[in-house]
C-alpha cells in the first residue's frame, strides 16, 4: 500500500529577478520578451553571464559573445 504522506513544500525564489533567473539561459536566446521589464537583450545576457559566474560557473566569454553574435559588438564592449 502507498504512503498517503503529502510530499515537502518546494522551495520558490522570489523578488525581482526570480523570473529572469529561472528562464534565461547562456546559448541561443531563451526568455520574456526583448522589452520586459525594461531590459534589453544585452541587458539580460549580461545579467545571466554574472549569475553564472557568482554561481561559480563562469562561461567563456567567447563562448557567450558566439552564442548572441548580432549582439558582438555591444558585448565585447
Amino acid at each position: 500500500m502507498k504512503s498517503s504522506a503529502t510530499p515537502p513544500p518546494r522551495t520558490v525564489e522570489t523578488g525581482p529577478d526570480a523570473v529572469a533567473n529561472a528562464t534565461l539561459e547562456i546559448g541561443p536566446f531563451i526568455g520574456p520578451p526583448e522589452n520586459a521589464g525594461g531590459a534589453t537583450l544585452v541587458d539580460r545576457v549580461v545579467a545571466e553571464y554574472l549569475r553564472r559566474i557568482d554561481d561559480g560557473e563562469p562561461p567563456a566569454p567567447e563562448s557567450v559573445i558566439a552564442a548572441h553574435s548580432e549582439l558582438a559588438d555591444e558585448l565585447r564592449e
